[in-house]
C-alpha cells in the first residue's frame, strides 16, 4: 500500500511565505533603485517632481522595513488593507512616471508593414534615377 508524506506543517509553511515575501520585497528593492532615476528625470519639474520624489523614498523605505523585518511587520500589513492600498499607490505612481514616452502618432496608428513599405517608397523616390 502507497504512503503518502504528511503534509507540512504550519511554521514550516509560514516559515516559505516569509522567505518568500523577503525575496519580493528584496526583488522590489532593487527595481525601484534601477527605476528611481527614470521616473525622476521624466518627472514634471515643480510638485511632479516632489510627488515621485516623495514616491520613491516612500516604497524605496517601505519595501527596506518589510525585507528586514517581515515578521514584526508584516502581520500589520496584513491586517490593515488600507497600508496594503496606499502601497499600491505610491507604487502605481512611480510606474506611471517612469514609463517610457509614447510613440509618434503615425507611427502608433499605422502598421508596421506600410510603413516600412512608404519609407521603403520615399528613399527610392528621393534617390536620382540610375543611368544605365
Amino acid at each position: 500500500m502507497p504512503t503518502h508524506d504528511p503534509a507540512p506543517t504550519i511554521p514550516l509553511q509560514a516559515n516559505a511565505l516569509q522567505a518568500m515575501c523577503r525575496q519580493v520585497f528584496g526583488f522590489r528593492l532593487a527595481m525601484i533603485a534601477l527605476a528611481a532615476p527614470a521616473a525622476l528625470l521624466n518627472a514634471a519639474p515643480g510638485l511632479g517632481a516632489r510627488l515621485v520624489a516623495a514616491a520613491v523614498l516612500v516604497t524605496f523605505m517601505g519595501s527596506y522595513v518589510l525585507f528586514r523585518d517581515w515578521e514584526r511587520f508584516g502581520p500589520l500589513l496584513l491586517r490593515h488593507p488600507i497600508l496594503l492600498a496606499a502601497d499600491t499607490l505610491f507604487g502605481a505612481l512611480l510606474l506611471i512616471s517612469a514609463a517610457p514616452t509614447p510613440p509618434s502618432p503615425t507611427s502608433a496608428s499605422a502598421p508596421p508593414s506600410s510603413q516600412a513599405w512608404s519609407t521603403a517608397g520615399e528613399a527610392q523616390a528621393a534617390s536620382p534615377p540610375s543611368r544605365a
